[in-house]
């Protein structure tokens, strides 16, 4: 979800914290697994991180269902995860494909 959440800056919805996270017993994914391992590459281990638009069908239903992915272009963006776990993307370059 883009959106500027510190009034100025423009940022993505990289990742929730409680998305794919069993409320029950708090297990997690397979999915959730992976993600969390490769954002711990970009967040703690100086690799580059990149992504697409993807947009859900309901932003306020779980689990979100997409609805379209933007395949023309990438971006590189710098990732910052705020106390509370959410993980938030801020586009640095454009990169068309």
């Amino acid at each position: 979800m883009r959106k500027k959440r510190d009034g100025a800056r423009v940022s993505y919805l990289i990742q929730e914290p409680n998305w794919g996270v069993d409320p029950k017993n708090g297990s997690k994914s397979a999915a959730r697994k992976d993600h969390d391992e490769k954002l711990v590459l970009a967040l703690e281990r100086g690799y580059e991180a990149y992504g697409y638009v993807v947009e859900a069908e309901d932003t306020g239903v779980e689990p979100r269902k997409i609805e379209s992915t933007a395949t023309s272009f990438i971006f590189q963006l710098k990732l910052e995860k705020l106390q509370d776990g959410t993980v938030l993307g801020y586009p640095e370059s454009r990169i068309n494909i």
